[in-house]
């Protein structure tokens, strides 16, 4: 099975000023801490900077770039976003949801927290494109519809949610969607203010700027990463 971690950055075309001050100290450190991971499983790891796949659309749309035909060769690809960081010892996420169609952080603040199987429909209401596994079998079925979309203004996050209930339509198929645990996106701020264990480390969010400082100026130390 071939798998791939897809990480896109564009900051040529970052709106904000805050956004792209804040993230790019960080993305060295995130790319160290995928690149070790991939040899570790064996995964292969692309940094696409600079390039657009979609003419028109917002530049996070960059992470449906998984239909482009330069991947097809992948069974599995993982997105994560450029601040993202993969904290030492953490396990394969392939291995962990190989059985799944796609995975997301679903149902942020929704009623789906306490449930133990929420449906698919349910985990894709509210979702985080910080870190998303894809399938072959769901990158294939979306890729006409991707392409007939990618000059249009939209989000990634909403382009997903519009892609899944597509397929219901078109297809009359339902993706099997897993909730993807916390630890493999983990809200930085849950990390350092309320301890909760993490595997991927996720430093995006208008309420994260301590958890950027507190990331650049004991990175070594924490994570044992110099």
């Amino acid at each position: 099975m071939k798998r791939l971690i897809l990480q896109n950055w564009n900051p040529e075309e970052t709106v904000e000023i805050r956004t792209q001050y804040e993230t790019e100290p960080i993305i060295p450190h995130s790319r160290k801490s995928i690149e070790k991971y991939c040899l570790e499983y064996n995964i292969d790891y692309e940094f696409v900077r600079n390039k657009r796949y979609f003419s028109g659309s917002d530049v996070t749309c960059e992470k449906l770039s998984v239909v482009d035909e330069a991947y097809n060769k992948y069974d599995y690809i993982l997105i994560l976003d450029v601040d993202i960081y993969v904290l030492p010892r953490s396990p394969n996420i392939f291995d962990m949801y190989s059985q799944t169609d796609f995975a997301v952080r679903g149902g942020a603040g929704s009623s789906i927290s306490w449930k133990r199987h929420p449906t698919s429909s349910e985990i894709m209401s509210i979702i985080n494109g910080g870190v998303v596994l894809w399938s072959r079998k769901i990158i294939d079925m979306v890729k006409p519809e991707v392409n007939r979309r990618r000059s249009e203004k939209i989000g990634d996050e909403k382009f997903i949610q519009d892609l899944f209930l597509w397929c219901k339509q078109e297809y009359n198929y339902e993706w099997n969607v897993s909730s993807l645990d916390h630890t493999f996106n983990r809200y930085a701020r849950e990390f350092y203010d309320l301890n909760e264990p993490a595997y991927f480390l996720h430093y995006g969010g208008d309420d994260s700027k301590k958890s950027k400082h507190m990331f650049s100026t004991h990175h070594c130390q924490y994570f044992d990463t110099k």
